[in-house]
């Protein structure tokens, strides 16, 4: 990521829009400013423009300028390269615009991405988190979290990768490197293991239970496999054995069964036949009792079938008998019918005579309307007319009492005006006081790092150096007294030591014989031991170990000294540097600064003052313009109106004299025009009844007419036809007695009873039929069984059935007892092969899982040195990591420093080798914990170790660019030797990637010629750029 451009607005301390023009700075460039002033808030920017969040834990809260009024927006807009292609970002979480409605303002939030090719711009995204993922996931593939830790090295916070415990170290590792596979493979490695695992424990089970089910328990302790199969063959022969009997057995009570069967059926059918022939003998006594019911019937059925030849004639004299009789009932009906028909005609015409009177009404009411309707608009054109002359005269006056009121507002407006005369002269003059009092007010801030330098350095510095001067001289006299009584421990530690080897030689002496060191033969004082010599002699190397050591903590002290004294004499420097800038610019004591400052303050505030009264006149002399301008024009629409409105009434009046002179005099036209609709509703419903009645009696004279001529016609054809009934009514009274006569029946009562349906003559014919049929079956039955049981005697059921019980038990038993045998191999032979097929799926589960169970135990960290795989890749990495920032942090500190990672002690096994760091100090020739530096000594390791992770980075991965890299502060921690090594350092790295470090060292921003200098004041800060 390279940034290009930065705009700034309502952002932290900055209200007006700031702009820094990234692609026209230098490599490398420093951005300083007063405390406040806004330089982290540059970076804070950058980090909510591409994350919508600041830098570290900074909450977004409070990223709204203070300065900012209701009407000021707050806004980003950031443009950078990345991955080949330009970017930029604008996000507005305060945007102030015109409402789409109504008036005033209100408030939104806008965020947009585009990606600009030459002169086209291609929007990506519009909303704040789609515009934050496609950042995280296809731009620049860093987390916020690892953005501020890589590319930005926040004050105080740029420490924190180089002092944290190994754990959160391996989370920020595991989302720069990719070790995502190899957690994979050790998930699937360890997945496997425990699938073989589980797989060759449940083989072994079902093994064992196939054994205890095959041989049993007890016979299954201690047998070999070879011996289980020799016994599973004994077993098998034995089943099979016994399946033969068992199949000899059924075969021969299922014989026996099948003859106790045939001999029970043929007693049953001999059985059956004797019960249908005392049956069928009971049948047939039914049957002939039956033969009086069956002549009845017969007899029955014949009269009907000769009743049914002659019901012809019958009929037919009953059906026009019937309708004889229906013809003379109607033509009584329609005689009463016609007399009133004759006496409604008759009311009907003597009503129709008055309709002559009843037409003159209706056109003598018709005449009275006409003149009515001349009449009515004339009177409504009169009435509207009068009171558009009223409305007019009305208007007139209204105009007229505005135009008053205005030209009084005119002539105010104008005396107001005119006390505003000389404003602008004044307003320059408050103008001029309030800038030459701002400008006096930020000469005198410029010499508030000065100020402040020169009285921290005495309330601070000054007393601290003096107290750490005493405990250091303190802390000096301690440790040569420590070093005087280990140099005595060891001298007297010497003195045993060689009391002891004298006495050693002493044992050996013996007198007459001469001495090994002296060489005389008499022994009069031979030394004596102090103990035993191995512990002594570990005595003196104790001492000597203690004398080194103590010897070595006063060289270190020594040195802690020198770089005490040499901080102190750089502080001292500087203050005295910041004295003289405070002394040459006119002020001997802070005092005497902060007096004028406080004086030069209040004259801001006074001209401030002064200032806004004035500027709120000029905007009250704006506003009274603008009224003026308007009440003039008010005023002269006023007096156009009038003049309209006066021509308006006149010729209104005239209209109202010409209807006045067509209607007559009227005083109420409105009582006047509701009399005349009153009149002409009345008489409009008069002329409407009497034609409604007139219509009426015309049709009911009409009605009357035709009702009784159809009366007339329907008399005369009513009678005709009953005529003709009656003439056909005495021929088939003829036929009937004819009928009656050739069929055999005495009378028409006697063939009514004989009559029947065809139904009931059929349920008669099949009466007699079934009966005869029955009978004659019944008969045949009887011969037929009689000839067939000639001889037979009555069979005993009950034993028969018995015996084949009996036969049909010992079947069942003897096919239970084979279908057992049946089952019993068929399970040994199934459980047998589940056995094989176990056994050899153990043997091959056991071959199979042997290197991958040692293969998980490694890669999970049961190993020497209890490392897992992943872990080990991430310490790879950090190797790689340490090997770049080395070739840094060697230059930086000549040679001294360099990191290691610490394994894990190969004797401790409880201990897990980690991602830990130690320093390795070649002054001591021993590595040591990293909180054990300096602070300028972490600043130098904690600045290589960021560069070095941002090398690996780039090298190991296309997808982040790393090229570019912020530090924030740090510089004030180095003595001038370093402060000068990084600096050359930071130029070198400019070569390859822009480098922007925050600081208000003097001697970094002299050093630094590219400067983005900041300045605070009472509107926000500003942004200057110095190439």
């Amino acid at each position: 990521m390279k940034p290009l451009h930065l705009e700034v607005c309502g952002f932290g301390p900055f209200r007006r829009q700031q702009t820094i023009d990234f692609s026209a700075l230098d490599s490398l460039f420093v951005i300083s400013g007063e405390t406040g002033s806004g330089k982290t808030t540059l970076f804070d920017a950058i980090s909510y423009a591409l994350y919508e969040e600041p830098l570290g834990k900074r909450s977004k809260k409070s990223i709204r300028c203070d300065f900012c009024g209701e009407e000021d927006s707050t806004w980003v807009r950031f443009r950078f390269e990345a991955g080949g292609a330009t970017w930029e970002i604008y996000r507005a979480p305060h945007f102030v615009r015109r409402k789409l409605r109504g008036t005033g303002n209100t408030i939104d939030q806008i965020t947009t991405l585009h990606r600009i090719d030459g002169a086209e711009r291609v929007a990506l995204a519009a909303k704040p988190s789609e515009v934050t993922k496609t950042i995280v996931d296809e731009v620049l593939h860093l987390t916020h979290e690892q953005f501020s830790k890589i590319l930005v090295l926040p004050q105080g916070e740029f420490q924190k990768f180089l002092e944290e415990e190994s754990k959160d170290r391996s989370k920020l590792l595991r989302k720069l490197f990719p070790v995502s596979l190899h957690e994979d493979l050790v998930t699937r490695v360890q997945q496997h293991a425990t699938d073989l695992t589980r797989k060759a424990t449940k083989l072994e089970s079902v093994l064992g239970g196939s054994r205890d089910r095959l041989l049993g328990a007890e016979r299954d302790q201690g047998m070999s496999h070879r011996e289980v199969d020799a016994a599973l063959d004994d077993r098998a022969a034995h089943l099979k054995s016994a399946l033969a009997d068992r199949s000899t057995s059924e075969a021969e009570q299922h014989a026996i069964a099948a003859g106790a069967r045939k001999a029970l059926e043929a007693g049953r059918a001999v059985q059956e036949k004797l019960e249908r022939r005392v049956l069928a003998t009971a049948r047939l006594k039914r049957l002939e009792l039956q033969a009086p019911e069956i002549r009845l019937a017969q007899a029955e059925l014949a009269a009907a079938r000769r009743g049914s030849r002659a019901v012809s004639a019958l009929d037919r004299f009953d059906d026009l008998q019937v309708r004889t009789a229906e013809g003379r009932k109607q033509v009584e009906i329609t005689r009463t019918d016609l007399v009133s028909a004759e006496r409604a005609h008759t009311a009907a015409s003597l009503a129709l005579a008055q309709l002559p009177a009843i037409e003159a009404g209706i056109e003598s009411a018709q005449n009275v309307l006409t003149r009515i309707n001349e009449r009515l608009p004339r009177l409504t054109q009169l009435s509207t007319a009068r009171r558009h002359r009223d409305e007019a005269a009305e208007k007139r006056d209204h105009a007229a009492q505005g135009a008053a009121a205005q030209r009084s507002e005119v002539e105010r407006l104008e005396a107001s005006w005119a006390a505003f005369e000389g404003l602008d002269t004044r307003a320059s003059e408050a103008l001029q006081v309030r800038d030459e009092a701002v400008a006096a007010v930020q000469g005198l801030l410029r010499l508030q790092e000065a100020v402040e330098g020169v009285e921290h350095f005495a309330r601070e510095v000054l007393p601290a150096r003096q107290t750490e001067q005493a405990a250091d001289s303190a802390e000096q006299a301690r440790l040569e007294v420590l070093l005087v009584e280990a140099r005595g421990r060891l001298d007297a530690a010497r003195v045993r030591w060689k009391s002891a080897d004298a006495a050693r030689l002493a044992v050996h002496l013996v007198d007459g014989e001469p001495c090994p060191v002296c060489g005389g033969t008499e022994h009069p004082s031979p030394a004596r031991a102090d103990g035993a010599l191995e512990v002594l002699e570990a005595l003196v190397e104790s001492a000597e170990r203690e004398v080194s050591q103590s010897e070595a903590v006063l060289v270190q002290h020594g040195r802690v000294l020198t770089a005490h004294a040499t901080k102190h004499d750089a502080r001292m420097a500087q203050a005295r540097a910041e004295e003289v800038r405070m002394v040459d610019a006119g002020y001997a004591e802070p005092v005497l600064w902060r007096a004028a400052l406080a004086e030069a303050r209040s004259r801001e505030v006074s001209a401030n003052t002064v200032w806004q009264v004035v500027r709120e006149e000029q905007s009250q002399a704006g506003r009274v313009q603008k009224q003026l301008d308007a009440a003039r024009v008010r005023l002269s629409g006023l007096e156009r109106e009038h003049s309209a409105a006066a021509q308006t009434e006149a010729s209104k009046a005239g209209r109202v004299t010409e209807l006045e002179a067509a209607v007559g005099t009227v005083v109420d036209v409105g009582a006047a025009i509701a009399q005349a609709r009153q009149e002409q509703a009345e008489l409009d419903e008069k002329v409407h009844a009497d034609k409604a009645r007139c219509t009426a009696l015309r049709r009911a004279e009409s009605d009357a007419s035709r009702t009784l001529s159809a009366r007339q016609s329907q008399l005369a054809e009513q009678a005709d036809k009953l005529q003709s009934n009656e003439q056909a009514l005495e021929v088939a009274d003829r036929a009937l007695t004819a009928a009656l006569r050739e069929h055999e029946f005495a009378d028409v009562q006697a063939l009514k009873d004989a009559r029947r349906t065809s139904d009931q003559e059929r349920i008669l014919a099949d009466k007699v039929q079934r009966w005869s049929e029955d009978i004659a079956a019944v008969r045949r039955a009887l011969e037929e069984l009689a000839e067939a049981l000639n001889g037979v005697e009555s069979p005993d059921l009950p034993l028969l059935s018995a015996a084949l019980e009996v036969a049909e038990k010992g079947a069942l038993e003897a096919t239970e007892l084979r279908t057992r045998a049946e089952e019993a191999i068929a399970r040994f032979d199934k459980e047998r092969a589940v056995h094989a097929g176990a056994l050899e799926a153990l043997q091959e589960a056991v071959a199979n899982s042997a290197g991958f169970i040692d293969l998980n135990r490694v890669l999970s960290g049961n190993n020497g040195k209890k490392v897992k795989f992943p872990d080990w890749v991430l310490s790879w990495w950090l190797d790689q990591v340490l090997v770049q920032a080395n070739t840094r942090l060697r230059v930086l500190s000549e040679g001294r420093y360099r990191l290691l990672r610490r394994d894990g002690d190969p004797k401790d096994k409880r201990k897990s080798a980690g991602l830990d760091l130690d320093i390795f100090d070649a002054q001591t020739g021993h590595p040591r914990e990293v909180n054990t530096m300096s602070g300028g000594e972490k600043f130098l390791t904690s600045v290589s170790l960021a560069l070095g992770l941002a090398d690996v980075i780039q090298m190991n991965s296309g997808a982040i660019e790393l090229d570019t890299l912020f530090i924030d502060e740090g510089f004030g921690t180095l003595s001038d030797h370093f402060r000068d090594l990084v600096l050359e350092a930071l130029d070198e790295l400019g070569s390859t990637r822009q480098v922007g470090v925050i600081s208000h060292v003097k001697e970094v921003k002299a050093f630094i010629p590219c400067q983005v200098q900041l300045h605070k004041s009472l509107d926000g800060s500003t942004v200057t750029v110095r190439a």
